[in-house]
């Protein structure tokens, strides 16, 4: 919006793309006070007291204004994307990993011979279960998340 003061002190407040057209006001209504007619979209006739160069110039602000607020919400969305694909990924591999850790408990073998080891974990379970975990660790230590460092930093 730009804001534009008629020859009789009211304040117009105008949307750059409503403005049809704006018009150098000549000497003599310059000597009442007009500097320029700016003519809205819908007809209707403003006498500003402010130069076409000034209202032009103030167009021009807003324009860069917009363009530059635009920028920064492309920037957020391409932001957002990249989290929300961050977080898909994680997510699947932590569905991986606890499925494995489902079908590493499943898979094991009560075994009370031996002591301090109530099973046995079938080789093929056990390494799914680590290989599933390590790309989970290995994607969050990657992406920036170490907990073993921030628990180390906070400890």
């Amino acid at each position: 919006m730009i804001r534009l003061i008629d020859i009789n002190g009211l304040t117009h407040y105008l949307a750059p793309q409503s403005i049809a057209s704006i018009i150098e006001a000549g000497t003599s209504s310059q000597w009442h006070g007009i500097r320029a007619y700016v003519r809205t979209t819908n007809g209707k006739t403003i006498e500003a007291r402010e130069t076409a160069d000034q209202i032009a110039t103030m167009i021009a602000a807003g324009a860069e204004k917009l363009i530059a607020l635009q920028a920064e919400i492309d920037a957020h969305e391409m932001a957002n994307s990249n989290l929300f694909a961050l977080v898909n990924e994680l997510r699947a591999l932590l569905q991986d990993a606890k499925s494995a850790m489902s079908e590493l408990h499943v898979a094991a073998i009560p075994d009370e011979s031996t002591e301090g080891v109530p099973a046995i974990i079938p080789p093929e379970a056990f390494r799914k279960f680590v290989d599933t975990h390590a790309r989970l660790c290995f994607l969050m230590h990657q992406r920036g998340h170490n907990p073993a460092q921030e628990g180390q930093r906070n400890g």
